[in-house]
């Protein structure tokens, strides 16, 4: 049966060991996150999709104070054994909690290699949820697929699904949940091959007088690569 968004959860849980093993073996993209946090040491950061940790324990050596979502419990387990005196919480980024915990204002947003395996309607809706979770000049890093289009990839022994929007669309719904794009690179060599973003938070005011007036979104089509 092909693999479905709604599958995720469940494959990721029943994955949980390889997964984990696999990204201790091989995190290409570790320069690339490191050196976000700065001089951030004491600032919060949200990893949505967090997994068993990886990324996320580059900020907690840099001083950040992290909180880590994901929808697999035995990932988690994981997180908080390789993070102590860190948060973890078992949520569907479906379905975000709209109350706290998670009512709190993030300086650092991190969704990577965790998007694309949301659907399109989801993904749209984590992202306008994102400005009730950033503080102000917060920065949001995540990844996507080049263009817009489904894949099919393996975690384990299992396939999963991956999809994005057009990059077009991305900047469009950024605008919309009021951060500014300060970089995308499009299959980039030092991330592994991945699509990355930075944007940054500065209200939805600010960024309404950026959005154009006319122009329809692209559609979501079957050519995704990379």
């Amino acid at each position: 049966m092909r693999p479905r968004p709604q599958d995720i959860p469940g494959t990721y849980h029943r994955q949980a060991t390889a997964f984990a093993e696999a990204r201790s073996r091989a995190m290409p993209e570790a320069a690339l996150l490191a050196g976000l946090p700065g001089h951030m040491a004491g600032r919060r950061v949200l990893d949505l999709g967090c997994g068993s940790g990886r990324p996320a324990a580059l900020f907690a050596a840099a001083g950040c104070r992290v909180t880590g979502i994901d929808g697999a419990a035995p990932l988690l387990d994981r997180f908080l054994a390789a993070l102590p005196g860190h948060r973890a919480l078992l949520a569907d980024l479906r379905h975000l909690p709209r109350r706290p915990p998670l009512a709190g204002r993030f300086d650092l947003i991190l969704i990577w290699d965790c998007l694309f395996h949301l659907a399109p309607a989801a993904q749209r809706r984590l992202l306008a949820a994102l400005p009730r979770l950033a503080a102000p000049g917060a920065l949001l890093v995540f990844n996507s697929g080049p263009a817009a289009g489904q894949a099919i990839g393996m975690v384990g022994e299992e396939p999963v699904w991956h999809g994005s929007l057009a990059p077009a669309q991305y900047r469009r719904l950024l605008a919309r949940a009021g951060f500014v794009v300060e970089r995308m690179r499009l299959r980039d060599a030092t991330a592994g091959g991945r699509s990355h973003w930075r944007a940054r938070f500065v209200g939805r005011s600010e960024c309404k007088a950026r959005l154009p007036r006319t122009g329809k979104l692209k559609r979501y089509g079957p050519n995704l690569r990379g």
